[in-house]
């Protein structure tokens, strides 16, 4: 798949999950020719803590959405029997996925039984869409869980590599990272933020020290303040760490 091809589909499907209609959904299923890192396909729902892997991934990834309804294999749209309820979705989803991911991702039902579009003709579609939220990347799994060959460990990060949700790697880490500090820092030097967040910890580390000196092996109670001897070092340091989070 070309950047440009890519790129084309990714901007369509993030015009869907902004405008979900009819017509936007049957050109997603009549165009796109398979599944792919924001695109994924279930002929029916499987069991809900699956999907709050592939909801995790794609959210990792940029967003996308999840069609229900649709046979992964042929690409035939085989509908489903019934649309499955919200609340049932929500409440399981809601045991895996984060609070700000949660709040964001929309379910929709999609009845085709007026449809022009032949293979459409009659069928119930159901769509999870994700929007790509960066400002709060990167996603973790609350809760573990396992079944078969599925399973969903508590603290993981998962991505979406092509058709398959994996766990990240180092570097797809540094990308979500990299991701995040530009929508909420745009244009931010990425060095700069780490060594501010390493003088941070500097300071949180000096401030231990200071405020309980036997942590480090000695019998002291209190340490001199050499800047300001009229205020405690713990306190002092307390300021500084303020000061720190608020430039």
């Amino acid at each position: 798949m070309s950047e440009t091809f890519a790129k084309r589909i990714k901007d369509d499907i993030a015009r869907f999950v902004a405008n979900p209609t009819h017509d936007g959904l049957q050109n997603l299923i009549q165009y796109f020719g398979g599944e792919f890192d924001q695109y994924e396909l279930k002929e029916a729902w499987p069991a809900l803590p699956r999907i709050a892997k592939s909801v995790l991934a794609i959210a990792n990834s940029g967003g996308g959405v999840i069609l229900f309804g649709i046979r992964d294999e042929s690409l035939e749209p085989v509908g489903l029997v019934e649309f499955l309820p919200k609340q049932q979705v929500f409440d399981s989803l809601g045991e895996f996925l984060p609070g700000p991911l949660l709040n964001e991702v929309t379910m929709l039902d999609f009845d085709y039984r007026g449809a022009e579009y032949p293979p459409l003709q009659g069928k119930l579609i159901q769509v999870l869409a994700i929007p790509d939220l960066a400002h709060f990347l990167p996603f973790i799994c609350e809760e573990a869980w396992s079944q078969d060959d599925t399973h969903l460990r508590r603290g993981a990060i998962y991505v979406r590599n092509g058709t398959q949700t994996v766990e990240t790697t180092y570097e797809r880490l540094q990308t979500l990272i990299g991701r995040h500090i530009e929508a909420v820092m745009p244009g931010g030097n990425v060095d700069e933020l780490t060594q501010e967040l390493a003088q941070l910890y500097a300071l949180y580390v000096a401030q231990q020290r200071a405020s309980h000196p036997n942590f480090w092996g000695t019998d002291e109670t209190t340490e001199a303040n050499a800047y300001h001897p009229d205020i405690r070092l713990a306190d002092y340091l307390g300021t500084l760490i303020t000061l720190q989070q608020v430039t």
